[in-house]
């Protein structure tokens, strides 16, 4: 393993050949992106201690963002090394070669949170809160080693067997095209903040925006703003969202009053931690209880 930043590598759809793994065996295609391809694979000689099935994410991109890909998925590595947590998936390896660039996760099993609202959703408020209130126990530890994930939304999160969720997929790549305009390259922008679409960095109010929003949308069955990044822009510093027609009329104030703070147009009007947030969500799981 090793983060060299010099290497360039070919695209798969240049070549027109299927990535040859040394340390693994692929067992089938998990997603795929405009960007990326994501396996699930067999470890060809297990380690003892981990489950020998990882979750494989590779590049297999346009060749013009192939550097910058390979950049971002080396950090990917580094910041799940640097955020080991039980609500956080797990590094398993990285490596990379003048035919490929990979990284190994840990696998969960249980699919993810995007699988699960595309069969279950619209969910109960106690269900949508209690998934949160674990992701964002992982989002706890990401941020406590100096990390802004920069990509939270239902697919960057999943579930083990165990119905453990896990937070994965940190920092989505802002690609810079070679006409020199910034854009988000094939990555949904429902979930981002209204001052990361007008080009701020990732940060942890952003992040704990789109945890507002994953949360509108369990219990919605829609984010609360969509559109192209002009329209949703216009929307998020208006800040006028609707309850979910889910809830019940007992319910409203006190989600009007976490949706107000989690959605603010105001970075600094949002909770200020993960912490917060789930202390938050205590206090609702508590009163539903």
């Amino acid at each position: 393993m090793h983060f060299d930043s010099a290497t360039v590598h070919y695209s798969f759809r240049e070549a027109g050949s299927a990535p040859a793994f040394p340390e693994y065996q692929i067992i089938s295609t998990i997603a795929r992106d405009r960007h990326t391809l994501l396996y699930k694979a067999r470890c060809r000689r297990p380690v003892a201690s981990t489950q020998d099935t990882v979750a494989l994410k590779v590049i297999d991109c346009d060749p013009k963002y192939e550097r910058q890909l390979t950049e971002c998925l080396r950090q990917e590595a580094r910041l799940l090394q640097a955020s080991k947590h039980d609500h956080v998936v797990g590094f398993r390896n990285f490596h990379e070669n003048d035919r490929c660039c990979y990284l190994a996760m840990e696998y969960a099993e249980g699919g993810s949170l995007r699988d699960y609202i595309d069969v279950n959703g619209p969910l109960q408020a106690a269900e949508g809160l209690a998934i949160l209130h674990q992701a964002l126990r992982g989002l706890e530890a990401i941020h406590q080693a100096g990390i802004s994930h920069g990509d939270v939304r239902p697919e960057t999160l999943f579930f083990t067997r165990e119905q453990v969720v896990k937070i994965g997929g940190l920092r989505a790549p802002r690609m810079r095209t070679r006409e020199g305009r910034s854009r988000w390259a094939g990555y949904p922008i429902d979930y981002l903040a209204p001052e990361i679409l007008q080009g701020g960095a990732c940060s942890v109010a952003g992040d704990l925006y789109a945890i507002g929003s994953i949360l509108y949308e369990l219990l919605a069955g829609m984010c609360p703003f969509v559109g192209t990044v002009g329209a949703q822009l216009e929307a998020k510093r208006l800040g006028t969202t609707p309850m979910p027609t889910t809830l019940s009329r007992d319910l409203v104030p006190a989600f009007h009053a976490l949706f107000d703070r989690a959605l603010a147009v105001d970075p600094k009007s949002r909770f200020r931690s993960a912490l917060e947030f789930r202390r938050t969500i205590d206090s609702l799981l508590h009163f539903l209880v």
